[in-house]
C-alpha cells in the first residue's frame, strides 16, 4: 500500500510540476491538490514533497486569481502556509516492522510513536527552505501591484475596493518583509471613513494600536 501511495504521489507531483512549468495553472492546481490528498495518507511522504505540493498549489492559485482581490488574498494565505511550513522541523523515525522511515507532523506525534515501541532511529532536522525565497520574491512583486491597484481605486473614489487592496497589500508584505508597512491599514481606515462605515474604521485603528 505504501509503495502504491508513493508511486501515486510521485506521479501527481510530477504532473503538477510539469503543468506549472508549462503555465497550465488550472491543471497544476488540480494535480497539486491530488498530490496533497495522497501525501496526507502516506506516512513516508517527506517534507520536501509536502512543500513542493503546497508551493505549486499556492503559486498556481495566485496566477489564477488575476485581479480578483478576494482570490488574491486566499492565494497569499496559501503562500504564507508554505513559508510557515518550511520554518518548521521534520520529525521522522524508522518503523521497525516495515523497516521504512516515516515522517510525523509534530514532536508529540513522534514521541507517541517512539513510546509505542514500534519505532527506532528517530531524527529531527530543520526543513529545507526551498520555496520560501520564491514566495518572498512573488509576494514582494505582488504587494507593489496591489498597492498600485489600491491607489487607483482610491483616486477613483472606489473606497470599498481600495480598502480590500490595501488589506491585501499588508498581508502580502507581512509574508515577505520583516516590517510590513502598517500605513496600509491606516489607508483602509480612511477608506471606511469615506463611505461612512465608522465601525469598520474603528476596527482598523484598533488593529493598528495593537500592533
Amino acid at each position: 500500500l505504501t509503495v502504491s501511495m508513493g508511486y501515486a504521489q510521485k506521479a501527481e507531483l510530477s504532473s503538477a510540476q510539469k503543468a506549472f512549468d508549462a503555465k497550465n495553472y488550472q491543471e497544476a492546481l488540480s494535480a497539486a491538490q491530488k498530490a496533497q490528498d495522497v501525501i496526507s495518507s502516506n506516512p513516508a511522504a517527506t517534507s520536501a514533497q509536502k512543500a513542493q505540493a503546497m508551493y505549486i498549489k499556492a503559486a498556481s492559485a495566485l496566477e489564477l486569481a488575476g485581479d480578483d482581490v478576494t482570490k488574491v488574498a486566499e492565494a497569499v494565505k496559501l503562500m504564507a502556509d508554505v513559508v510557515a511550513f518550511e520554518k518548521g522541523k521534520e520529525y521522522s523515525a524508522r518503523n521497525i516492522s516495515t523497516k521504512k522511515v516515516e515522517v510525523f507532523d509534530t514532536q508529540e506525534a513522534l514521541d507517541e510513536a517512539m513510546i509505542s515501541g514500534g519505532y527506532d532511529k528517530q531524527k529531527i532536522v530543520d526543513r529545507a527552505r526551498t520555496y520560501s525565497p520564491q514566495v518572498t520574491a512573488k509576494l514582494t512583486e505582488l504587494s507593489q501591484k496591489l498597492y498600485s491597484k489600491a491607489i487607483e481605486n482610491f483616486n477613483s473614489q472606489q473606497y470599498a475596493a481600495a480598502a480590500k487592496y490595501f488589506d491585501a497589500t499588508y498581508e502580502a508584505q507581512a509574508q515577505c518583509s520583516p516590517r510590513p508597512d502598517t500605513s496600509a491599514y491606516n489607508n483602509s481606515a480612511v477608506c471606511m471613513i469615506q463611505i461612512q462605515d465608522y465601525s469598520a474604521a474603528a476596527a482598523y485603528y484598533k488593529k493598528l494600536i495593537e500592533m
